[in-house]
């Protein structure tokens, strides 16, 4: 639709997978408290910004285009942006957000900016104001990027993966660049341990989120030093790392003969750095001993597995393989351009070069009780677990058994 908006309510205002283009001025003008919803759809202008915001309230844009020809595609001086849906892996594409100076021009506060899915672009830069948030184990980084067809040179901001050697802090082998974000992870989601991998001096309160659960801080060796900054009641120091060991789900998946500790896996990037292309087939190998044993995957949909008995060759949905209920183990992808990528999964979580995919609904669940009566019944042993737990029930029969009879022996 051709023409624009012009928003002063106080509710909240939703595109959904609308187009609008405008030709003078700003597609969208908000200049209230109300929020604003864009999702899906189009968003042009070629005489001012896609949105304009002036007002405060939330301005969310989960996923379509905004582009604007002539100034920035996004700006604001209030309230709040968000840009993507927080959880899982972010999407690198979607949104997309392009303007001919800035992508995303923030002219006021500067502390109101969630990036977490999407490109954000400009000829200028990317993005003008301090970015508040990304998602959970990502950070921003801004490329140089030229168009092939135009020759246009933007520069890009997209979210990846914080590296090992970066990490200040993990949390359930998620990687944090500050002690601040990985106490906030822990505690908005129930995670009592954070394990500290840098010496650190605090430059702000150390703050534990309202509402959050209480958190333990494992100084691994490290140190935090305060001086003049607090620490809230409910973030311990710990000295050494959290506590591990074998857990009943390991003993149960022994029994059953099921994977153990699994987990839901995305796989982005091979060994070489390279993406993994919609073009290449790939197989997955579990090393055994230093052999290579073919796994075979069951299809959800294209690019999305779990382990099963169908299939060996996986595709990629949008650069990425999505594999559930993946055991412990060591494993290799290999592509059909012989390009390897090899990664772990382990009781304490997986490699830094994959991620856990906290998304995927999964319904697998251990039953020991339910294995060993269908081993008696069939004979069939699934693991050698089962058959030390017969034949130590069988000993103990045989004991008891034993006992009586000398009882009645005596007796008589």
């Amino acid at each position: 639709n051709s023409g624009s908006i012009n928003y002063s309510g106080t509710g909240t205002f939703t595109l959904n997978n609308t187009d609008i283009t405008s030709s003078s001025g700003h597609s969208i003008n908000k200049t209230s408290s109300g929020d604003l919803t864009i999702s899906g759809g189009t968003i042009e202008s070629t005489g001012g910004s896609a949105i304009n915001n002036s007002g405060s309230g939330i301005v969310i844009i989960t996923n379509g285009s905004l582009k604007s020809n002539t100034t920035n595609a996004i700006t604001t001086n209030a309230g709040t942006v968000i840009i993507g849906t927080s959880g899982g892996v972010p999407s690198t594409t979607n949104p997309s957000i392009y303007g001919k100076t800035y992508g995303l021009y923030n002219s006021g506060i500067q502390d109101n900016i969630y990036f977490y899915d999407g490109v954000i672009k400009g000829e200028t830069g990317s993005i003008y104001g301090t970015i508040t948030d990304t998602e959970s184990g990502y950070k921003e980084k801004r490329d140089n990027v030229t168009d092939p067809i135009t020759g246009i040179t933007t520069v890009d901001s997209t979210l990846t993966v914080v590296g090992s050697e970066e990490k200040v802090a993990v949390v359930n082998n998620i990687n944090f660049l500050s002690i601040q974000s990985a106490v906030n992870y822990a505690s908005n989601n129930g995670i009592e341990a954070i394990t500290l991998y840098k010496s650190i001096t605090l430059e702000d309160n150390l703050i534990k989120p309202a509402g959050g659960s209480n958190v333990k801080i494992y100084l691994n060796n490290y140190t935090i030093t305060q001086g003049s900054y607090t620490i809230d009641s409910g973030i311990d120091l710990v000295s050494g790392t959290p506590p591990t060991g074998a857990s009943l789900s390991r003993f149960l998946a022994n029994i059953s003969g099921d994977e153990l500790n699994v987990k839901n896996i995305v796989l982005f990037e091979m060994d070489d750095g390279s993406s993994l292309e919609a073009n290449k087939i790939y197989k997955l190998y579990r090393v055994i001993d230093g052999r290579q044993k073919l796994v075979k995957v069951k299809e959800n949909n294209i690019g999305n597995y779990n382990i099963g008995n169908d299939l060996t060759d996986l595709r990629t949905i949008d650069g990425k393989i999505y594999i559930n209920d993946i055991g412990e183990g060591e494993y290799k992808l290999i592509g059909s351009d012989s390009k390897v990528m090899t990664f772990t999964v382990s009781y304490e979580g997986v490699s830094n070069n994959i991620r856990i995919n906290n998304k995927a609904n999964t319904s697998r669940v251990v039953d020991a009780v339910a294995t060993l009566i269908l081993t008696l019944q069939t004979g069939v042993v699934r693991s050698p677990y089962i058959l030390i737990i017969m034949l130590l029930v069988l000993g103990i029969l045989c004991f008891i058994a034993y006992g009586k009879y000398k009882e009645q022996h005596n007796k008589e």
